[in-house]
C-alpha cells in the first residue's frame, strides 16, 4: 500500500474543547469557538496529522444531572424531554438535588440556550461574575443552560431545545455544518444578518457557513434535513429562498446513531455507579445477583490519533482504555478492535496482518488476568493507519472495541466515527 501522509480529523465524538454551543432565541443556531482548549499539545512526531481524544460517555454510564437554579415547572419540562434520549440510547440521566453532577443546568446565567460536548461537560463550566459569564476548567458552574425557558414557553419549544442541548450533552454536533450538506448560502446576507448580532464576518463564517471537515472538526456521514441536531434559518439566508423546517422531534438518524454510539447490548458491562444523592426509602432491596461469568466495565476510552510505532516507524492509532475484569481468573480474554466505513461495511484485509476470523480489518491484544478481579489501567493497543488498507482520498469511518472470551463478546463500548484523509501521490 501507498504510504501516508495523513491528515485526521476527529470524528462527531471526537471534537476541540469548545465553549459552549449557543442558540440564539431568534431560531438560528451556531456553536461558538472564540475559546479552544486542546487536551494537549501536539506532538512533533506527526505534524501532519490532528487528534481528539473521544468526548463520548461510555454506554451503561449513570450521568448525574443536577439544577442549579429554576423553578419546578421549567426543571420538570427538561427532566421529561431530556429522557427521550434514553429510550434510544444506553444512557441513564439520574437528576440528583445535590452533590456532584457530570451535567448542571441553569435558566439564568444568561439569555442563551447551550452545552458543552459530551464529556466536557463533567469537567468544564460557566460560572457568574460581575463582568458577565466566566469560563472554568472545573465542574463548579454550570455546563448547560436555558436562559429562555419560563411558565410562558410552548410545549413545541420545550421539546425541540431540551432534546438539542442534550444531543450535544452525548456528543452530537450540529447537522446544519455538516460537511455533506448543500445549502447555498446567500453568503452577503448571512454575515448581514449576524451583524445585527454583533458578529464579525470572521466570527459568522467560522460558526455557520463553515463546514466541519475543512481543518480539525469533522461531521459524520449522510446529511440528515431533519435532525434535531439541525436548526431553521430566514428563507432569505439561502439562495433561491429554500425552507429549511424547524426540527423538534429526533429524526430516524438522530435515534440510529445515538443506539450506535451507546448501543442497548446484553453483553456490554457498564461503569461502576457513581453514588446518588436521592431521598431515604425504608423499602427493602435485594442484594444483586453475583454474575456466574466474568464481567468487564470501562471507566475511560481514548485514542491518539497521532499514534507512532517507534518500533515499525509507523503511523497510526494507539488506544488506550481503563477498565476492570470481574471473576476473570486465569481467563485469556482478547481486546478487538474493528474497522468499518461510516455505513457499516467492514474494511476487508489482504496482506493477513491485522485481520479478524471473517478477513475483516481488525487488531487485537491478548491478556490473562492475573486476580479474581482485576483492574487494567493504560491498556494500550495500536494500530498501523497503513493496515486499513484503503485508497487515497477521503474516508468517512468508524470502529468499534469489544472484549471477547472465546468467542463471547463480554464488553463493548459501541461505535466512534472518523475521518482519514489520505492524499493521492502525483
Amino acid at each position: 500500500m501507498k504510504s501516508l501522509n495523513l491528515s485526521l480529523l476527529s470524528c462527531v465524538l471526537l471534537l476541540l474543547v469548545l465553549t459552549p454551543t449557543f442558540a440564539q432565541t431568534t431560531d438560528v443556531y451556531s456553536c461558538v469557538t472564540d475559546l479552544v482548549i486542546p487536551d494537549r499539545a501536539a506532538t512533533s512526531k506527526i505534524s501532519r496529522a490532528v487528534y481528539q481524544p473521544s468526548k463520548k460517555w461510555i454506554p451503561g454510564q449513570e450521568i448525574r444531572v443536577r439544577f442549579l437554579d429554576g423553578n419546578e415547572y421549567v426543571k420538570s419540562k427538561v427532566r421529561q424531554y431530556a429522557e427521550t434520549w434514553e429510550e434510544f440510547a444506553n444512557i441513564d440521566f439520574v437528576f440528583v438535588q445535590s452533590g456532584p453532577a457530570e451535567i448542571r443546568i441553569s435558566f439564568t446565567l444568561d439569555k442563551g440556550s447551550w452545552s458543552y460536548f459530551g464529556k466536557d461537560s463533567a469537567r468544564q463550566s460557566q460560572v457568574k461574575t460581575e463582568n458577565g459569564s466566566q469560563f472554568v476548567r472545573d465542574a463548579t458552574g454550570a455546563s448547560m443552560n436555558f436562559g429562555w425557558f419560563n411558565d410562558k414557553t410552548p410545549e413545541e419549544e420545550f421539546r425541540r431545545t431540551t432534546l438539542h442541548e442534550f444531543g450535544h450533552a452525548l456528543g452530537l454536533h450540529h447537522e446544519h455544518q455538516n460537511k455533506n450538506q448543500n445549502i447555498q448560502w446567500n453568503e452577503e446576507a448571512v454575515y448581514a444578518y449576524f451583524a445585527k448580532q454583533g458578529w464579525s464576518r470572521e466570527k459568522t463564517q467560522s460558526q455557520v457557513l463553515k463546514k466541519y471537515g475543512n481543518d480539525s472538526e469533522i461531521s459524520n456521514g449522510v446529511y440528515d434535513p431533519l435532525s434535531i441536531m439541525h436548526y431553521y434559518y430566514p428563507p432569505e439566508l439561502i439562495k433561491g429562498g429554500a425552507k429549511v423546517r424547524s426540527n423538534s422531534v429526533l429524526s430516524a438518524n438522530d435515534k440510529a446513531i445515538i443506539e450506535e454510539m451507546y448501543p442497548f447490548d446484553e453483553d456490554i458491562a457498564t461503569v461502576p455507579k457513581p453514588p446518588v444523592n436521592k431521598p431515604p426509602t425504608t423499602t427493602p432491596v435485594k442484594p444483586p445477583v453475583q454474575p456466574s461469568g466474568p464481567t468487564i466495565s470501562f471507566s475511560d476510552v481514548s485514542v491518539d490519533f497521532e499514534g507512532y510505532d517507534e518500533k515499525t516507524e509507523q503511523d497510526g492509532m494507539t488506544f488506550t482504555s481503563d477498565f476492570k475484569v470481574k471473576n476473570g481468573l486465569k481467563q485469556e480474554f482478547a481486546f478487538a478492535i474493528y474497522f468499518y466505513t461510516a455505513n457499516g461495511k467492514p474494511l476487508k484485509d489482504s496482506n493477513k496482518k491485522f485481520y479478524s476470523t471473517t478477513g475483516s480489518v481488525s487488531v487485537f491484544k491478548k491478556f490473562t488476568p492475573a486476580y479474581a478481579d482485576a483492574v487494567y489501567n493504560q491498556f494500550e493497543i495500536f494500530m498501523p493507519y497503513e493496515e486499513l488498507e484503503i485508497e487515497c482520498g477521503e474516508h468517512n469511518l468508524k470502529y468499534s472495541i469489544g472484549i471477547w472470551s472465546g468467542q463471547k463478546r463480554v464488553s463493548s463500548t459501541g461505535y466512534t466515527y472518523f475521518t482519514l484523509d489520505i492524499p493521492c501521490e502525483e
